[in-house]
Parts: structure tokens; sequence; C-alpha cells
């Protein structure tokens, strides 16, 4: 089960900081295979086509709602907040998308304290 596995790993990176430091640059190349993985089977069968001719209402009122969440979350953030955009770039994708897609966007732009 996963949580075991979680539990396992922990304790083993725990008791083993050595080895394990030793395979951290691996260990992370291979969890990066893994994320694009996912991203590419979820993908694989999405249509935006599919959901704009089926539900068009859904799709007009998901928009919107992403939107105005942008807009709220760059308006306050830039202006009230004064936070860098690529912070709030993040913070939407992560509201948006999750976690996953978050780490994968800092990944991708190279914002390394942001992983």
């Amino acid at each position: 089960s996963l949580p075991l596995t979680s539990i396992l790993t922990v304790m083993s990176a725990t008791a083993f900081p050595k080895f394990f430091s030793k395979i951290r640059t691996a260990g992370a190349a291979v969890g990066i295979l893994f994320i694009q993985m996912f991203f590419a089977a979820s993908g694989a069968s999405g249509s935006i086509g599919l959901v704009i001719k089926s539900a068009p209402s859904l799709f007009l009122f998901s928009s919107l709602q992403i939107g105005i969440h942008f807009a709220i979350l760059m308006g306050l953030g830039r202006f009230v907040l004064r936070l860098k955009k690529n912070e709030l770039y993040l913070a939407s994708n992560a509201c948006v998308g999750g976690p996953t897609t978050a780490a994968a966007m800092a990944q991708a732009k190279e914002w390394p304290r942001s992983v």
C-alpha cells in the first residue's frame, strides 16, 4: 500500500542518509520521468473539442472560473501584496492543476527554490 511504502522510504532514508544521498540525483530523474508519464497518460484521454461539443456550458463556466481566479490572483498579488510574477503563476497553477503540475512547471522553468 502507498502509506506503508512511504513510511518505509522515510525510515530507510533516515536510517541510511549516506546511501540515499548518493542515489538522490538518479531518484530525482526517475521521479521526473514518472511525472511526465503520468501527464502523458492523463492528457491522452482528454479532448477540449469533445467537451465543447458535448457540454459547452461546462466549458464556458470552467473558463470563466479560471479567468476570474487568475485576474483576482494577479490583481491582489501584484498590486496589493507586491509578489513576484513567477510566484503568482506557480500559485495559480497549484490551485488549478494541483501540486504535481505546479512542481513540473517549476522544474521546467528552472525555479529550484519553488520545487
